[in-house]
């Protein structure tokens, strides 16, 4: 593995960052794509849910607890998004 910089993680692909990850995470979209799921309690989740939960609104952590949560900043698509 090619040393790099901390920094670049937050810019990097998954594929560059953790390939390993990256190789599961496509086997197992190829496996929900060729396969049934026929476990009652079980779904898998639409495209445009995950996408919004591996957005930028999702991108920071808060600190503090409600109703005094601070994201370091102001006011945000997040904000936006939480009191939607």
């Amino acid at each position: 593995m090619e040393k790099r910089e901390w920094s670049d993680l937050f810019t990097a692909d998954l594929a560059v960052a953790d390939p390993e990850i990256a190789r599961l995470i496509a086997a197992q979209e190829r496996q929900n794509r060729a396969t049934v799921n026929l476990v009652a309690s079980e779904t898998y989740c639409p495209a445009a849910t995950l996408a919004a939960e591996t957005s930028e609104l999702v991108n920071k952590n808060a600190g503090g607890y409600p109703p005094r949560v601070s994201f370091n900043g102001g006011a945000t698509g997040r904000d936006r998004a939480a009191s939607h």
